[in-house]
């Protein structure tokens, strides 16, 4: 059984479509030649299997829209009722598209409100943070103001399309690299995540959380300012989002987001018995385990572990990534770590024979590394 995305767009999914279409035609008693065999048969032609998961997305919406030879609207109109019928948590993915059919034919400006009023039925139980991500892109103002009548709706999924759909770094979403470098637009950002920033969802926090740390990235005083003001309002569903939006800026050892969450600078701790394999064969694992020990003997108390790696590029130069490990109040004076990093490639970092190191970081501090050849 195939354990690619992709595939979950199988028969069985567009066979359920292809119902659900014929029976929201047959509701609105429209007058038509709709054949399910035909449908069914459209989809898995012209390469269908060399196609990636948002090319399969995009043709399906296509397919449909030829089955549906009528206005935008009326199509809307069939959509969300076949929509409505397999509006199942567990097709997630498979129902995003109904929202890429909104991005492909709902785009043009006499469509736009019925395009948005459209997204928010499509996120429902499963998303449309990719489909209004070319609304973003052509009509930016006025999708910001959408979102922020988003973020005052009952449903969860509805306020995280507001969080969600306007994060600038969505993975696998078209980067917004005008808005990014537009300190005005990412204030218009800020103000929707503002109103979210209490939200008692988790699906809807996390949302909040990876849109600030999206920010980070490119204004991060912006984030530890507006961290420092939230803090202020003693929530805890406030706090949790802090916490998970400055993971950047603390892989990075920033003092101030450090120091925000209580993880001072510390000389009265260090690593000990750091041990470690000098060769390590590709495609096993990198073993290590140290020691962290209170100088003073009182308990080590807060504190944020990491590690680096300093990875050996084909260049020969070297790219640095950094590792959480945990972060607790210790009230232990010593701790022993063990851990261990794979080196298997994968497709996202290619690994090259030669000289690494590994180093140990405490609050934002690397207090020991060692050296290791990757045969």
């Amino acid at each position: 059984m195939s354990n690619l995305l992709k595939d979950s767009y199988d028969t069985t999914y567009i066979s359920l479509l292809s119902n659900s279409l014929q029976s929201s035609l047959n509701t609105h008693d429209i007058d038509n030649k709709f054949c399910i065999e035909a449908f069914i048969s459209s989809v898995f032609s012209n390469g269908w299997q060399d196609k990636t998961l948002k090319e399969r997305m995009s043709h399906i919406a296509t397919i449909i829209k030829k089955f549906l030879p009528y206005s935008y609207t009326k199509c809307i109109i069939i959509l969300k009722d076949a929509f409505n019928n397999i509006n199942q948590r567990e097709l997630y993915l498979q129902n995003m598209v109904f929202a890429n059919f909104v991005s492909i034919y709902g785009i043009e400006s006499k469509n736009y409100y019925i395009s948005m009023d459209a997204l928010e039925c499509f996120t429902i139980n499963s998303s449309s943070e990719f489909g209004v991500r070319e609304f973003m892109l052509k009509y930016p103002n006025q999708t910001l103001k959408q979102m922020k009548k988003w973020t005052q709706s009952k449903n969860e999924h509805i306020r995280r399309l507001a969080s969600e759909g306007s994060r600038i770094r969505l993975p696998w979403g078209v980067h917004l690299k005008d808005i990014e470098n537009n300190p005005r637009a990412i204030l218009e950002i800020l103000e929707i995540l503002e109103r979210l920033k209490a939200d008692n969802s988790k699906y809807v926090a996390k949302s909040v959380a990876n849109s600030l740390n999206d920010i980070s990235k490119q204004h991060p005083q912006m984030i530890i300012d507006i961290a420092k003001k939230w803090l202020k309002t003693n929530n805890k569903n406030t706090n949790w989002i802090i916490k998970h939006a400055l993971r950047s800026l603390l892989k990075q050892g920033r003092k101030q987001a450090l120091q925000m969450l209580g993880f001072k600078t510390r000389d009265d701790i260090a690593i000990t018995k750091l041990c470690i394999k000098k060769n390590i064969k590709l495609n096993s694992d990198l073993n290590f385990s140290f020691q962290i020990y209170s100088k003073t003997s009182d308990p080590l108390g807060k504190i944020r572990v990491e590690y680096m790696m300093y990875f050996k590029r084909a260049n020969n130069k070297t790219n640095k990534k950094v590792f959480f490990i945990s972060q607790n109040n210790y009230k232990q004076n010593t701790i022993t770590i063990n851990k261990k990093y794979s080196f298997k490639p994968i497709s996202t970092r290619a690994y090259h024979k030669g000289i690494h190191r590994v180093s140990i970081i405490i609050n934002g501090k690397e207090l020991a590394s060692k050296e290791f050849m990757l045969i």
